[in-house]
């Protein structure tokens, strides 16, 4: 998908369901982070990154923007557009999405569409997992994510990943982590984890960042 197509998608999806303020959701955050790790791999060359988003919700649907700075072969800024759809079934909380990702220098990365759900095991305990499939890459991902509440201000969080790749010059990878958050007041917050990975050395991340 080209990068004019993404973009008359986004706008036909959202602009009608943004057009009053009265109904609509707007959401937006930002976290600085000593790493930047994907897939159990540094995409910053274990440089501290910036990253931040902003998304916008009427009724189920919405659609939003994230991006980073990352020092990856040549490329120090990646943008995310996403699409999607939340509706929630017995409890469940589920999210539909397409998204595609940009890069300053080398453009038009890939596409992927991915679905996830997160069910509260308690009232203090979650589940979140995800599966997501890359058009480009022929890529399958799948992580399951589950946090542990302490009390109103700590958080503790644990999450296993596998990436199958459909390329046949590319290996499978596992990846895991652990943190443990804190949040300061009622938007901000920080947090350390742990990640650790088949395809490179375990890292210490620490970020801080605030959501409204």
């Amino acid at each position: 998908m080209s990068a004019r197509a993404f973009a008359l998608i986004l706008t036909a999806t959202v602009v009608p369901y943004a057009a009053s303020a009265q109904e609509t959701e707007w959401s937006y955050g930002a976290l600085l982070a000593t790493d930047y790790i994907s897939d159990g791999e540094s995409l910053s060359g274990h440089k501290p990154v910036l990253q931040g988003y902003a998304e916008v919700q009427r009724g189920l649907f919405y659609g939003g923007v994230w991006g980073s700075t990352l020092d990856d072969g040549g490329d120090h800024l990646e943008v995310e557009l996403a699409v999607g759809i939340r509706p929630v079934i017995g409890g469940i909380e589920l999210d539909l999405r397409y998204a595609r990702t940009f890069y300053n220098k080398s453009g038009d990365c890939c596409g992927e569409i991915a679905l996830s759900a997160e069910y509260p095991l308690s009232g203090l305990f979650y589940v979140t997992t995800e599966a997501s499939y890359d058009f480009d890459t022929r890529e399958v991902s799948t992580e399951a994510v589950f946090e542990y509440d302490l009390d109103e201000v700590w958080t503790l969080s644990a999450a296993v990943g596998a990436d199958i790749d459909g390329e046949e010059d590319e290996g499978n990878s596992v990846s895991w982590g652990f943190g443990l958050g804190r949040a300061i007041g009622d938007n901000t917050w920080v947090d350390v984890s742990y990640l650790d990975s088949t395809t490179d050395e375990a890292h210490l991340v620490a970020s801080t960042g605030f959501d409204f």
